[in-house]
């Protein structure tokens, strides 16, 4: 049978001829699924004109069912953009993912719905000042630099002859430099307790002794906590313990990081290892309690019994924080509520790195802590490593001893969590 309706079709069945109303490829990408329309075939033809003209307000920019995706016209930036999304970005870490999709969403709201060729680097100016006044320096640049990215994959792709992003004269912002010092660890560790967030102070500990992203943290589980093996008999009686579930041997954890896709063995030694094994201990007295559920994460919402989800931990990271300010100021001490004022959880895998060298280690040693390429290290380190107070002095104590002062000097020395 013949159907001059667009999207119609007939299909023979037991009872007879059914019809349907599908959508094309196009329409399909889009999320646009097929309609049974019965056996009356004027019926159907309705039915099926009634979708069209759905289909033709969609393509217009109107109204839609909430599952389908908004219409995005062949050829324009907005395209690109579409298509970015589904073939490039999933291969990215799912932080960069997160970041990546705010920028992309400001990106198509600004020209999504123009040709490529609107795209020229005057027009990205442009946009360049209208963000840097309605947002800040930071966001700005993060959604320009998307942008460039965006359209060199799109240039690599023969979708654009040009990259109108590649030159946008915004520069990088400055590097975080900011560490967490002990006392703003103690003053956030007191608040975090008086909240019944003991989880989060876990966290925090944790995360100044291995040094490993809050992603990474957040996923980790008991079954990572494991023996690590392969070490001189020197280093592994120096990290072993006397006391404790695993006395004798020496114990650490084995980290896949997000970011990198790189396995990391951690090994953690004293205070912070008594730590680690009260934790788990605690949650599994927990997993034992009626109606409570059995989860292998180590970090867990006090509230909830649950793992933490990347958004409930931010938002009790950041109120236990606010009570350490309030806590502080209350008892004059305004310049560590300051300080407080300004630390991020992000800025305790810099203070990991700060401690390490510090101590003196080699730049592969932290690497191997933090999970660092090596031959990024030395690069990442500037960010990760501002020059502290103790650093300047060791220099001077070199000086006077007529030593060249280097902090990779000191080839032989571990340093654990004590």
């Amino acid at each position: 049978m013949k159907l001059s309706v667009k999207g119609l079709r007939a299909k023979p069945c037991a009872s007879g001829i059914r019809f349907f109303w599908e959508p094309n490829a196009a329409e399909r990408r889009a999320k646009w699924t097929a309609l049974p329309l019965g056996t009356d075939l004027a019926a159907a033809v309705k039915a099926a004109e009634a979708r069209n003209a759905e289909i033709e307000q969609w393509r217009m920019g109107g109204a839609r069912p909430r599952a389908v995706s908004r219409f995005t016209a062949p050829r324009t930036f907005g395209s690109i953009i579409a298509r970015y999304r589904a073939e490039e970005l999933p291969r990215k870490a799912k932080s960069t993912q997160r970041v990546n999709k705010v920028a992309l969403d400001r990106l198509d709201q600004w020209a999504g719905d123009k040709p490529t060729i609107y795209i020229t680097r005057a027009r990205v100016r442009v946009l360049r000042d209208a963000l840097v006044k309605n947002l800040s320096a930071d966001p700005a640049f993060k959604t320009l630099k998307v942008g460039r990215e965006v359209c060199a994959w799109a240039k690599r792709q023969e979708l654009m002859a040009d990259n109108p992003f590649v030159e946008f004269g915004l520069a990088a912002p400055p590097p975080r430099h900011q560490i967490w010092e002990a006392d703003a660890i103690a003053a956030f560790d007191a608040a975090a307790i008086a909240l019944g967030r003991p989880a989060i102070a876990f966290a925090l500990h944790l995360a100044e002794c291995i040094g490993q992203r809050e992603a990474d943290l957040l996923k980790l589980t008991s079954n990572q906590w494991r023996e690590v093996l392969g070490l001189d008999p020197a280093t592994a009686a120096a990290l072993s313990h006397d006391d404790g579930p695993n006395a004798g041997q020496v114990m650490g954890f084995s980290i896949r990081q997000g970011k990198t896709s790189r396995w990391v063995g951690v090994p953690v030694a004293g205070d912070m290892r008594r730590r680690v094994e009260a934790v788990i201990a605690a949650n599994a007295e927990r997993a034992k309690r009626p109606g409570a559920v059995a989860v292998a994460n180590l970090i867990i919402n006090d509230r909830t019994g649950l793992p933490y989800s990347e958004r409930h931990f931010i938002r009790d990271f950041a109120a236990v924080r606010t009570a350490a300010i309030a806590t502080t100021e209350q008892a004059g001490q305004t310049d560590l509520a300051k300080t407080l004022a300004t630390l991020q959880f992000r800025d305790l895998r810099r203070t990991c790195v700060v401690r390490l060298g510090e101590l003196g280690l080699e730049d592969p040693l932290i690497a191997a802590i933090t999970g660092h390429k090596l031959e990024t290290i030395k690069k990442i380190l500037e960010v990760y490593m501002p020059r502290t107070t103790k650093m300047a002095a060791r220099a001077i104590v070199a000086r006077m001893e007529n030593t060249p002062p280097s902090r990779n000097s000191d080839k032989n020395k571990v340093g654990t969590g004590d």
